[in-house]
């Protein structure tokens, strides 16, 4: 059994034994200290490990993409952004090396890029000049060039 509380646009969770005796999922705890990494709470794909990542002080996490498959807990993918950098508008302006874009939602403040691996973070692929997380259906023609979807969101360099 999981408990999940969302306060704040925060989202917490603790692991409990599930009901059945069998112990909880591992947790791994990462602290993201560089703007415009990502931050969220997923599933490592690999190990089965759930990476909770959590912005240093004085960024916030804004989630760009939620993604819940069938028998799971769903996972949440953010980009750590400063707090002046959330959203952004015609007199608001983004910090260096940042664009105002608005993709769903209000305008917010986006990484520059060129190619995907200009992007800081897993799970970000470059999107006209702007590194955003795009969910998808498992189908990587929803995925940009160079990126494949991969548990609900596209990744850039994985395989097809």
């Amino acid at each position: 059994m999981r408990l999940l509380l969302r306060t704040a646009g925060l989202l917490w969770i603790a692991a409990c034994s599930p009901d059945d005796g069998e112990p909880a999922a591992k947790e791994e705890h990462r602290t993201v200290t560089v703007p415009g990494e990502t931050c969220g709470d997923w599933r490592a794909e690999s190990e089965g490990t759930r990476i909770i990542a959590t912005c240093d002080t004085g960024m916030s996490c804004r989630y760009d993409a939620t993604v819940v498959l069938p028998g799971e807990l769903g996972d949440h993918y953010g980009i750590c952004r400063e707090e002046g950098a959330l959203e952004c508008g015609p007199e608001d302006a983004c910090p260096d090396a940042w664009v105002c874009r608005q993709e769903t939602g209000p305008a917010k403040c986006l990484y520059i890029c060129e190619e995907h691996a200009d992007c800081p973070g897993a799970f970000q692929v470059c999107d006209r000049e702007a590194c955003v997380i795009r969910s998808c259906t498992d189908d990587d023609s929803e995925c940009l060039s160079g990126s494949a979807c991969v548990r609900g969101v596209c990744v850039a360099g994985a395989s097809p």
